[in-house]
Protein backbone atom coordinates (compact mmCIF):
# COMPACT_ATOMS: atom_id res chain seq x y z
CA UNK A 1 0.00 0.00 0.00
CA UNK A 2 1.23 3.40 -1.32
CA UNK A 3 0.35 6.46 1.41
CA UNK A 4 -2.35 8.63 0.61
CA UNK A 5 -4.37 5.88 -1.66
CA UNK A 6 -6.51 4.16 0.75
CA UNK A 7 -5.56 0.58 -0.28
CA UNK A 8 -4.62 0.68 -3.74
CA UNK A 9 -1.46 1.42 -5.45
CA UNK A 10 -1.25 3.58 -8.53
CA UNK A 11 0.81 2.34 -11.19
CA UNK A 12 2.91 4.79 -13.14
CA UNK A 13 0.46 7.07 -15.24
CA UNK A 14 -2.28 6.17 -13.20
CA UNK A 15 -4.94 9.18 -11.82
CA UNK A 16 -6.47 8.41 -8.89
CA UNK A 17 -10.16 9.92 -8.22
CA UNK A 18 -8.35 12.49 -5.41
CA UNK A 19 -5.72 13.46 -8.44
CA UNK A 20 -9.07 13.49 -10.86
CA UNK A 21 -9.52 17.11 -9.18
CA UNK A 22 -5.90 18.30 -9.26
CA UNK A 23 -6.30 17.16 -13.14
CA UNK A 24 -8.95 19.06 -14.48
CA UNK A 25 -6.93 22.20 -13.13
CA UNK A 26 -4.17 20.78 -15.35
CA UNK A 27 -1.65 20.77 -11.86
CA UNK A 28 0.88 18.53 -11.18
CA UNK A 29 0.73 17.31 -7.49
CA UNK A 30 3.52 15.25 -4.78
CA UNK A 31 1.51 12.82 -2.96
CA UNK A 32 2.82 11.61 0.78
CA UNK A 33 4.40 8.60 -1.24
CA UNK A 34 6.59 11.04 -3.17
CA UNK A 35 5.12 10.32 -6.55
CA UNK A 36 4.11 12.82 -9.10
CA UNK A 37 1.19 12.50 -10.87
CA UNK A 38 1.89 14.20 -14.08
CA UNK A 39 -2.36 14.93 -15.37
CA UNK A 40 -1.38 15.50 -19.17
CA UNK A 41 -0.32 11.74 -19.26
CA UNK A 42 -2.32 9.99 -16.85
CA UNK A 43 -5.09 7.75 -16.49
CA UNK A 44 -8.31 7.53 -14.71
CA UNK A 45 -8.25 4.38 -12.57
CA UNK A 46 -11.60 4.09 -11.93
CA UNK A 47 -15.24 5.92 -11.99
CA UNK A 48 -18.23 6.32 -9.86
CA UNK A 49 -21.37 5.19 -12.10
CA UNK A 50 -24.99 5.30 -11.18
CA UNK A 51 -26.24 1.86 -10.82
CA UNK A 52 -30.09 3.20 -11.18
CA UNK A 53 -31.07 3.23 -15.20
CA UNK A 54 -34.01 5.65 -14.23
CA UNK A 55 -34.30 7.68 -10.97
CA UNK A 56 -37.89 8.04 -10.94
CA UNK A 57 -37.95 3.83 -11.03
CA UNK A 58 -37.32 2.83 -7.60
CA UNK A 59 -39.24 4.96 -5.98
CA UNK A 60 -42.34 4.15 -7.95
CA UNK A 61 -41.44 0.99 -7.14
CA UNK A 62 -40.91 1.11 -3.57
CA UNK A 63 -44.17 3.43 -3.20
CA UNK A 64 -45.98 0.47 -4.79
CA UNK A 65 -44.65 -1.74 -2.69
CA UNK A 66 -45.73 0.13 0.12
CA UNK A 67 -49.24 1.06 -0.60
CA UNK A 68 -49.48 -2.97 -1.40
CA UNK A 69 -48.48 -3.65 1.41
CA UNK A 70 -50.48 -1.34 3.78
CA UNK A 71 -53.55 -1.98 1.53
CA UNK A 72 -53.82 -5.24 2.91
CA UNK A 73 -54.04 -4.23 6.52
CA UNK A 74 -56.43 -3.86 8.51
CA UNK A 75 -55.24 -0.44 9.50
CA UNK A 76 -52.84 0.51 6.93
CA UNK A 77 -54.79 3.65 5.69
CA UNK A 78 -55.27 4.60 9.34
CA UNK A 79 -51.39 4.17 9.73
CA UNK A 80 -50.93 6.22 6.18
CA UNK A 81 -52.78 8.98 7.51
CA UNK A 82 -50.80 8.87 10.78
CA UNK A 83 -47.64 8.99 8.41
CA UNK A 84 -49.06 11.59 6.67
CA UNK A 85 -50.31 14.00 9.41
CA UNK A 86 -46.49 13.46 11.18
CA UNK A 87 -44.56 14.03 8.02
CA UNK A 88 -47.08 17.29 7.18
CA UNK A 89 -45.80 19.20 10.28
CA UNK A 90 -42.52 18.01 9.50
CA UNK A 91 -42.40 19.52 6.03
CA UNK A 92 -43.60 22.84 7.31
CA UNK A 93 -42.07 25.79 9.01
CA UNK A 94 -43.85 26.24 12.33
CA UNK A 95 -44.37 29.95 13.44
CA UNK A 96 -42.62 31.01 17.07
CA UNK A 97 -43.87 30.05 19.94
CA UNK A 98 -47.09 31.65 21.05
CA UNK A 99 -47.81 32.87 17.84
CA UNK A 100 -50.00 31.90 15.05
CA UNK A 101 -50.21 32.69 11.32
CA UNK A 102 -53.01 34.40 9.43
CA UNK A 103 -55.44 32.08 7.87
CA UNK A 104 -54.06 33.39 4.37
CA UNK A 105 -50.57 32.83 4.97
CA UNK A 106 -51.36 29.23 6.19
CA UNK A 107 -53.53 28.52 3.22
CA UNK A 108 -50.26 30.25 1.31
CA UNK A 109 -47.80 27.56 2.80
CA UNK A 110 -49.98 24.85 2.61
CA UNK A 111 -50.67 25.51 -1.15
CA UNK A 112 -46.34 26.05 -1.45
CA UNK A 113 -45.75 22.16 0.20
CA UNK A 114 -48.42 20.97 -2.36
CA UNK A 115 -46.49 22.67 -5.17
CA UNK A 116 -43.12 21.53 -4.07
CA UNK A 117 -44.47 17.94 -4.17
CA UNK A 118 -46.14 18.36 -7.90
CA UNK A 119 -49.90 18.47 -7.16
CA UNK A 120 -50.39 21.18 -8.82
CA UNK A 121 -52.51 23.52 -6.31
CA UNK A 122 -54.50 26.17 -6.66
CA UNK A 123 -57.24 28.16 -4.29
CA UNK A 124 -61.01 28.27 -4.47
CA UNK A 125 -62.55 30.22 -2.18
CA UNK A 126 -62.05 27.58 0.87
CA UNK A 127 -60.74 24.90 -0.93
CA UNK A 128 -57.51 24.17 -2.34
CA UNK A 129 -58.02 22.29 -5.53
CA UNK A 130 -55.14 19.63 -6.66
CA UNK A 131 -55.01 19.38 -10.20
CA UNK A 132 -52.18 16.19 -10.16
CA UNK A 133 -51.13 13.60 -7.65
CA UNK A 134 -48.09 12.65 -7.73
CA UNK A 135 -48.95 9.05 -6.76
CA UNK A 136 -52.01 8.72 -9.43
CA UNK A 137 -50.68 5.77 -11.02
CA UNK A 138 -50.77 3.98 -7.53
CA UNK A 139 -54.53 5.81 -6.90
CA UNK A 140 -56.47 2.63 -8.78
CA UNK A 141 -55.06 -0.38 -6.71
CA UNK A 142 -54.34 1.54 -3.45
CA UNK A 143 -56.81 4.59 -3.32
CA UNK A 144 -57.48 4.02 0.36
CA UNK A 145 -53.77 4.25 1.80
CA UNK A 146 -52.94 7.05 -0.89
CA UNK A 147 -55.01 8.93 -0.32
CA UNK A 148 -55.75 8.25 3.34
CA UNK A 149 -51.35 9.73 3.24
CA UNK A 150 -52.40 12.67 1.49
CA UNK A 151 -55.11 13.84 4.05
CA UNK A 152 -52.93 12.89 6.61
CA UNK A 153 -50.11 15.57 5.37
CA UNK A 154 -52.75 18.57 5.04
CA UNK A 155 -54.07 18.02 8.15
CA UNK A 156 -50.66 17.21 10.12
CA UNK A 157 -49.19 20.99 7.93
CA UNK A 158 -51.88 22.68 8.74
CA UNK A 159 -51.90 21.87 12.78
CA UNK A 160 -48.39 22.64 12.66
CA UNK A 161 -48.88 26.18 10.93
CA UNK A 162 -51.07 27.31 13.65
CA UNK A 163 -52.78 29.62 11.31
CA UNK A 164 -57.04 28.49 12.09
CA UNK A 165 -57.48 26.27 9.05
CA UNK A 166 -58.12 22.47 9.30
CA UNK A 167 -59.09 20.19 6.87
CA UNK A 168 -62.58 19.73 6.87
CA UNK A 169 -62.55 16.87 4.24
CA UNK A 170 -60.44 15.89 0.93
CA UNK A 171 -62.64 14.39 -1.67
CA UNK A 172 -60.30 12.33 -4.57
CA UNK A 173 -61.73 12.90 -8.11
CA UNK A 174 -63.80 15.63 -6.95
CA UNK A 175 -64.31 16.32 -10.53
CA UNK A 176 -62.14 13.86 -12.91
CA UNK A 177 -58.60 14.49 -12.49
CA UNK A 178 -58.43 17.01 -9.56
CA UNK A 179 -59.32 16.75 -6.06
CA UNK A 180 -60.33 19.00 -3.41
CA UNK A 181 -58.93 19.74 0.15
CA UNK A 182 -61.95 21.81 1.62
CA UNK A 183 -60.93 23.71 4.23
CA UNK A 184 -62.50 25.68 7.42
CA UNK A 185 -61.40 27.89 9.85
CA UNK A 186 -61.34 26.83 13.40
CA UNK A 187 -60.59 30.87 15.06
Amino acid sequence: RRGGHDGFAPRDGDLCVSCEEQHRGRRRERHRDGAHHDPEAARLVFEARSTTREVGGGFRFLSAVLASALHNTATGAKLAEQAGNAWGGHLVEPPPPYTSLSHEIGIERIVALLDEHAFEPSVEGTTIVMSQCPFRELVDGYGDVVCALHRGLLAGALETLNAGVELDELVPFAVPGRCHARLRTTA
